[in-house]
C-alpha cells in the first residue's frame, strides 16, 4: 500500500529563512530505550499530529512530544518514545511495518541539526543519528525503499529574496545510521532555485522525482535516473486554467502513478484547487487528468495539503477547507462528496478502501464505510 501525506505548502515556505551553509555530517548511536519518555502521563491524551495506519488495527502516530503505536485500531496508543535521545517537536516519519520505522525531527522550524530515530522492533529499542546543517528545515518524511536504503530531502535556506529555495538530497544505505549528501537542488542552478520545494519520492533505487512550485503556471518537476546524484527538469503538460502550479511528490504503483498538484485558478472557479497527472509507463510520460467533481459540494474541489491520501491505483481521499471529505474510486477521474463538514482535518490514513482515520487539531476520527460516516475515537496514550 502506498500513501502520500504532503507538506503544508505555505508553512514549508515560511520555515526557510536563511542562507545556505554547506557543512553537513552524520553521527549515530544505539540506545536500549524501550521505556517511555516522561510525558504524557499514562491514560492522558495529547493531540495527534501525524498518523499512519498499516491495517485495521496496527498503526503509528506522532504528537509534539511522543512517538505512538497502536494495536487496536487507535483506541489505545503505547508511548514508545525513546529516552536518552532527541525527539523534536517538528517530526515526520516513514513506517515500513509495525516493527520498522524512522522518525526525523527538529526542535525548531529552522534548526542546526536533524535528529533521526530508527527502530526495528516496534519501538522497544532505537538507534539515533544526527545530520548537522546550519539553517535546516524538514520538508518531507524520509523515504525508505528497503529496511536499509532511504532518501531524505532537507530545506537548507533560501537564495536571497522571493520564493527561491535550495534543498539537499541525502542518502543512507545502513538503515539511517549514517547519511551522505549526494546532491542539492537550487544551490548552483538559478532555475532549480526558483520556487519552494514540497518533497521527493522514488520509484526504485534509480528513479525519483523532486517537486515544488512558485509564481508560475509551468509545473515544477525534476527527475533523477541515477539514485539522486543528478537531477534534470522533466516537462509536464500545463493544466488548463492554472495561474500558479505547485506539484507534490508522485505516488507510484509499479508503472502506474499519480502526480498531484495544487493550482491557483481564476474565473468561475477562482481559488486553489486539486489537480493531477497520471503515468502508465513508470513516470517516463505524464498526462493531465480531467477530473470531475460531483454536485453537492464545492465545485472547485479541494486543496492538496496534509489531507490527500492515495491508497492504490483506484482509491484516494481528500478534504477541502470546509472539512468536507471527498473520494475517488476510479483513479482520480471522478470525485464525490462523501461526508460534509466532518472537521478541519489535517491528515488522512486509509488501511483499506473501507477503513480510514483522520486527525484534526484535537480529534481522532474513524470511518468503516470508505469515508461516508465518521466517528470520534476517545483514545488514550499509555506508557
Amino acid at each position: 500500500m502506498k500513501y502520500r501525506k504532503a507538506t503544508s505548502l505555505v508553512g514549508t515556505f515560511l520555515m526557510v529563512l536563511c542562507l545556505w551553509t554547506l557543512a553537513a555530517c552524520s553521527t549515530s548511536q544505539t540506545t536500549d530505550a524501550g521505556s517511555s519518555a516522561p510525558t504524557p502521563l499514562p491514560g492522558s491524551t495529547s493531540p495527534i499530529k501525524a498518523i499512519r495506519m498499516l491495517d485495521a488495527v496496527k498503526g503509528w502516530a506522532l504528537t509534539d512530544q511522543n512517538i505512538l503505536l497502536t494495536s487496536d485500531g487507535g483506541q489505545h496508543w503505547k508511548n514508545v518514545t525513546p529516552t536518552g535521545t532527541a525527539y523534536g517537536k517538528y517530526g515526520r516519519g516513514d513506517f515500513l511495518n509495525d516493527h520498522v520505522a524512522w522518525i526525523v525531527s527538529t526542535a525548531q522550524p529552522l534548526d542546526t541539526k536533524v535528529n533521526v530515530l530508527h527502530t526495528s522492533d516496534g519501538g522497544q529499542h532505537w538507534q539515533s543519528s544526527t545530520i548537522s546543517i546550519n539553517d535546516v528545515s524538514l520538508l518531507d518524511p524520509p523515504h525508505f525503499l528497503t529496511s536499509q536504503e532511504g532518501f531524505l530531502e532537507l530545506g537548507v535556506g533560501n537564495l536571497g529574496t522571493g520564493s527561491r529555495q535550495a534543498v539537499g538530497i541525502f542518502h543512507t544505505s545502513d538503515g539511517g545510521q549514517h547519511w551522505t549528501e549526494i546532491s542539492n537542488i537550487g544551490l548552483t542552478n538559478p532555475a532549480e532555485a526558483i520556487g519552494y520545494k514540497t518533497g521527493i519520492s522514488f520509484k526504485d533505487t534509480h528513479t525519483g522525482w523532486a517537486t515544488g512550485g512558485g509564481a508560475s503556471a509551468t509545473p515544477w518537476l525534476y527527475v533523477t535516473h541515477n539514485g539522486g546524484h543528478t537531477w534534470s527538469h522533466q516537462s509536464l503538460p500545463n493544466l488548463p486554467g492554472a495561474l500558479v502550479t505547485t506539484t507534490t511528490p508522485p505516488v507510484i504503483f509499479g508503472n502506474i502513478g499519480f502526480l498531484p498538484a495544487e493550482i491557483a485558478v481564476s474565473g468561475a472557479h477562482q481559488g486553489h484547487i486539486m489537480a493531477a497527472w497520471k503515468t502508465t509507463d513508470g513516470g517516463a510520460t505524464w498526462t493531465a487528468i480531467q477530473s470531475t467533481h460531483a454536485a453537492g459540494g464545492s465545485s472547485t474541489g479541494f486543496v492538496t495539503g496534509d489531507d490527500l491520501y492515495i491508497a492504490d491505483v483506484h482509491h484516494a481521499w481528500g478534504t477541502d477547507p470546509s472539512g468536507d471529505v471527498w473520494g475517488t474510486s476510479d483513479s482520480f477521474q471522478n470525485w464525490s462528496l462523501l461526508a460534509p463538514a466532518v472537521d478541519f482535518i489535517n491528515a488522512l490514513s486509509f488501511a483499506t478502501p473501507s477503513s480510514g482515520w483522520a486527525i484534526s487539531s484535537t480529534t481522532l476520527w474513524q470511518t468503516t464505510d470508505g469515508g461516508h460516516h465518521w466517528s470520534k475515537i476517545a483514545y488514550q496514550i499509555t506508557a
